[in-house]
């Protein structure tokens, strides 16, 4: 067996409402991965953070994000296969967005359950 395989994968980048699924490898580095990312949106590489959610024993009070650095190698980062990384710009004011991943409206399905029902038991 050849141990000098990539282990390719892909990890799911947020930003909104918006999900891009990048291709990589656990050896490569955040860099590399913000400049795909950065290729995928059309941004400045320069201009986008990547960032990850914090767990347990890395909560901070001011954020449920850690930001990642871009030395640093995807498979130290604790992300694991098809993981979640989010994406910010940074604004016209040189600050960081924060992350705004909306939550969906789970009651409007709901609401849209409850009308089919409504229709079925009409006919």
């Amino acid at each position: 067996m050849n141990n000098n395989k990539k282990k390719e994968t892909y990890i799911k980048a947020k930003r909104g409402k918006t999900t891009v699924f990048v291709e990589c490898n656990f050896n490569e580095t955040v860099g590399t991965i913000k400049k795909r990312l950065a290729d995928i949106v059309e941004q400045e590489e320069n201009k986008i953070a990547l960032l990850k959610d914090s767990s347990v024993s890395e909560a901070s009070a001011s954020s449920p994000y850690i930001a990642l650095n871009d030395s640093q190698i995807l498979s130290h980062t604790g992300i694991p296969h098809e993981g979640i990384i989010y994406y910010v710009y940074l604004d016209e004011n040189q600050k960081w967005e924060e992350v705004n991943i909306p939550k969906p409206d789970l009651s409007q399905e709901q609401e849209d359950d409850d009308e089919e029902e409504d229709d079925e038991a009409e006919d």
